[in-house]
């Protein structure tokens, strides 16, 4: 399941995916995201997939990456938060897989992506 907020005031999205995920879930939230009248491409975003369990096999994760850049509707720093080791995985393989066209990191701590997007999340995130 995700669920995400557009925090227009923080020029921020915040997704939290729990439970299992499959590559559906995420390009759903994509297309969402996109459709959200809120939502703004410059916008940064947070990604918390803490409570998730990957679906994902790594052919799924490269389509993932190549929509997002082909789509063109992320152009913001992106935090990318997760815990389990196939998750870790699978983010770094997005990472590489857009490139230089938006910058995402990967991080295990709340405190490092609030850092890195220049927010408290920890409130955010709950």
């Amino acid at each position: 399941m995700v669920r995400f907020e557009v925090h227009s005031a923080l020029n921020l999205v915040v997704a939290t995916f729990t439970g299992e995920v499959s590559a559906q879930d995420i390009f759903g939230f994509f297309e969402r995201m996109q459709g959200d009248p809120l939502y703004q491409p410059s916008m940064n975003g947070v990604v918390d997939m803490r409570a998730a369990i990957t679906q994902l096999v790594s052919e799924e994760v490269r389509a993932l990456a190549e929509f997002a850049v082909e789509g063109g509707f992320k152009q913001g720093r992106w935090a990318l938060l997760v815990t389990d080791p196939k998750a870790t995985a699978f983010s770094m393989l997005y990472r590489q897989g857009v490139g230089e066209h938006y910058p995402v990191q990967v991080f295990s701590s709340v405190d490092g992506a609030s850092a890195y997007l220049g927010q408290n999340l920890a409130a955010l995130l709950g």
